[in-house]
């Protein structure tokens, strides 16, 4: 009988830390796009160049600010101006920022000059709002998605007419910003002064109103910052026949 339930025990235990194991694996899992998309623009430039100049790096921030999400996987494409990246959520954070589904969800590109005399850009709300008013703001032009595990979902986020010249790269940092979809319709980019912060103060009230439920962070990532190099991306022979038959058809 003891040795009975020893047995018991021990398979339970075994199979406690194989469910802990593999919720760890899925957790990790950013297999979903990974992978350099070959769209109909780079299959254009490099039939006409014969080469594609692509960037890549490693991002140093795993999760964003608020833990609502993680951005991953980025290229960009210097003929083009394409940069491609990969944000993964957990379909359960769309409960906890007041939004109902996943159409109201939506991730922006934010481009903002690096104030390198400041460990932070927003240690005030004040601060904070001009931080999120005082830059560019890129729609993707396309948007692929994907769900695993029931758990979370992906997007592959693709922009257009980005230019990240070795200047812009030493003095701009790259952020991607999830946000309403509603929220950004009231953008209507007029004129800043003082507290006439009209759309973009809507749309910064709609970042912190997501965010009180996650220690008042708001939702972005870095994706890069100032200064930091990015490495050459070699294209691998199935992204050049890839290419060509893209080209071809």
């Amino acid at each position: 009988m003891k040795k009975a339930l020893k047995i018991f025990f021990t398979a339970i235990l075994l199979i406690i830390i194989g469910l802990i194991i593999v919720r760890i694996g899925i957790m990790q899992d950013k297999s979903a796009f990974d992978d350099f998309k070959i769209t109909e623009k780079s299959a254009s430039a490099y039939a006409e160049k014969g080469d594609l100049t692509v960037r890549t790096l490693k991002l140093k921030d795993k999760i964003s600010s608020s833990g609502l999400f993680c951005a991953y996987s980025m290229y960009y494409v210097e003929e083009t101006g394409e940069l491609q990246v990969t944000v993964r959520y957990n379909n359960r954070s769309l409960d906890g920022i007041d939004i109902e589904n996943e159409e109201q969800l939506s991730f922006t590109l934010f481009e903002h000059e690096a104030d390198k005399e400041s460990e932070s850009s927003a240690d005030a709300e004040e601060d904070e709002i001009k931080f999120y008013s005082d830059g560019n703001y890129y729609e993707p032009v396309s948007v692929e998605t994907k769900t695993k595990y029931g758990l979370y979902s992906f997007r592959k986020l693709i922009f257009e007419d980005i230019e990240l010249t070795e200047e812009k790269m030493n003095n701009y940092d790259l952020l991607v910003v999830m946000e309403s979809a509603e929220a950004k319709k009231s953008d209507n980019t007029e004129e800043i002064s003082d507290k006439n912060l009209s759309g973009t103060l809507a749309r910064y009230e709609s970042l912190k109103e997501k965010a009180k439920k996650n220690g008042g962070k708001l939702g972005c990532q870095y994706i890069h910052y100032a200064e930091q190099p990015v490495k050459d991306y070699k294209l691998s022979r199935s992204d050049i026949s890839d290419l060509k038959s893209f080209s071809e058809n």
